[in-house]
């Protein structure tokens, strides 16, 4: 990260070797910067509303399902079967009370990838 303060890659795996530590405030910053490296990826938007959530922020982790929701949203139109898109999806529309569209979701990343243990 001192060569490149704006590779994603490192601030997302940063992010998360500081959740494996149960370091969530830390691990949060860090996919925070990798979320705002990369726009468009919904991996890193999904590890800190995890870290929110983990941590009790439920207000900070709403205000982020909506962005993280329209981040997957977009990668599915790319990529429709992206079976991990649709089951973080699912875990974000469950947060919001979507529960027949997140039920829909997880269906679909299951027929997508079954051996995907977040489909499950």
């Amino acid at each position: 990260m001192a060569l490149d303060p704006n590779l994603y890659e490192a601030h997302r795996t940063l992010g998360d070797v500081l959740r494996m530590e149960r370091k969530f405030a830390e691990a949060a910053a860090a996919y925070e910067k990798a979320a705002e490296v990369d726009r468009n990826s919904y991996g890193a938007m999904c590890m800190l509303w995890d870290c929110r959530k983990t941590l009790g922020d439920e207000e900070e982790a709403h205000r982020l399902s909506r962005g993280v929701l329209t981040r997957i949203e977009k990668a599915m139109q790319l990529y429709p079967d992206d079976g991990a898109a649709y089951a973080y999806g699912c875990y974000i529309l469950h947060n919001l009370g979507l529960e027949e569209r997140a039920l829909e979701w997880a269906e679909r990343a299951i027929t997508i990838d079954p051996e995907d243990y977040n489909s499950h």
